[in-house]
């Protein structure tokens, strides 16, 4: 399934929420939908804290996430990188706008959980 940064696409048809859509357990890809291009670990880097970055699609698997339910919180989720085991988190639970995307150790904590909108075809 693919995610688009302007709303959700791939298995998403008319006004279908994320909740309605998404499962525990499914693998998804994030792509911009201006550039076309994939999340994944700067690099395909496995280093805990590298950076998040927008790349062409590759082969290596660096650019997939596995999706698991936050406990307590319908809605949200933690992205697993499918390659490093880490999830996808706001560099030092900042709030400040412009603050780094990153991979860390799974700890379940809130920069770690994700929600996802529709927003229509922003293309």
């Amino acid at each position: 399934m693919m995610i688009g940064a302007g709303g959700l696409a791939g298995n998403v048809i008319g006004s279908a929420s994320a909740a309605d859509v998404l499962r525990d357990g499914d693998v998804i890809q994030i792509e911009n939908v201006k550039s076309g291009l994939l999340l994944g670990p700067y690099n395909n880097s496995r280093v805990v804290g590298m950076d998040i970055e927008q790349r062409a699609k590759s082969s290596t698997g660096a650019q997939s996430w596995k999706l698991k339910g936050v406990p307590g919180q319908a809605g949200y989720w933690n992205l697993i990188n499918t390659t490093t085991g880490q999830c996808l988190a706001n560099r030092s639970s900042s709030h400040v706008e412009g603050t780094p995307i990153i991979q860390w150790t799974c700890m379940g904590l809130n920069d770690q959980a994700w929600k996802f909108e529709p927003r229509g075809n922003q293309k």
